[in-house]
Order: structure tokens, then C-alpha cells, then sequence
């Protein structure tokens, strides 16, 4: 009888032991998962450094978006000038395709020629300022 109190007991014991192995193996398993997690969660100097890094990228983001809309703005002003300055020269040719005469003098032949010879260099400019312009845009879109 002794010997089964004795097999009992040492079963119960390593039974006991058993549970208190899984036991353990569970709470360490739980530590290491709440470990794990708390290493996922950056730290606060990771965190500050995040947002430094973040506000720097910001900042470089808005400065080039100003630099970007002060050059649209530019375009913008350079192209309506070349508008304007080409309503202009169109009321001019009008004006000088309605004013021929053949009766009209050598100076007033010779000023006309002037005026059309004007008009078509200033327009061969404003063609190349526009191509100019329109060569960044064509470059990005490619990009």
C-alpha cells in the first residue's frame, strides 16, 4: 500500500509539475508577445526623430510647391504678354493690309516694310520664348 501512496504521490507530483511547466511556458509566451509588441511601438526618440524627419519632408515638400507656383505664375505672365503683344501686331498687319495704295510714297512703302519686318522677328521670339515654356512641362511629363 505504501508503494501505491508512493506511485500516487510521485504521478500527483509530476503532474503538478506538468501544469506548472505549462504554465510557465504560457506566461512566457504571453511576456514575450507583450515584449514583442512593446519593440513594435516605436520608442519616444524614435517617435521624435519620426516627426523631425516627417515636418523636414513637409517643409521640403511646401518650398518646392512655392518655388512650382512661382514659376506657373511667371509663365503666366509671360504668356500673356506674348497674347497681348500678338493682338497688337494682328490690329497693325490689319491696319497695314487696308492701307495699301499703290500711289503710296517710297517712306511710307519703306515704313510698312519696317512694321512687318518687326512684327515677324518679335513673333519668331514670342514662338521660341513659348517653346521654351513648354519644354519644362514636356520634360516632367515624360518623367
Amino acid at each position: 500500500m505504501k508503494l501505491f501512496f508512493a506511485g500516487l504521490t510521485l504521478f500527483l507530483s509530476g503532474t503538478f509539475l506538468f501544469a506548472a511547466l505549462v504554465s510557465a511556458e504560457a506566461k512566457s509566451e504571453n511576456q514575450i508577445s507583450s515584449q514583442a509588441a512593446w519593440a513594435s511601438q516605436p520608442s519616444p526618440e524614435n517617435s521624435t526623430e519620426d516627426v523631425k524627419r516627417t515636418e523636414r519632408e513637409l517643409q521640403h515638400m511646401l518650398a518646392a510647391n512655392q518655388k512650382l507656383r512661382q514659376e506657373y505664375e511667371e509663365r503666366m505672365r509671360q504668356v500673356e504678354q506674348i497674347t497681348a503683344q500678338a493682338k497688337v501686331h494682328q490690329r497693325i498687319l490689319n491696319q497695314l493690309k487696308t492701307q495699301i495704295s499703290p500711289g503710296a510714297s517710297v517712306t511710307e512703302q519703306a515704313l510698312r516694310q519696317e512694321k512687318i519686318r518687326l512684327i515677324a522677328e518679335q513673333t519668331r521670339k514670342n514662338q521660341e520664348l513659348l517653346s521654351s515654356l513648354e519644354s519644362p512641362k514636356q520634360k516632367r511629363q515624360s518623367s
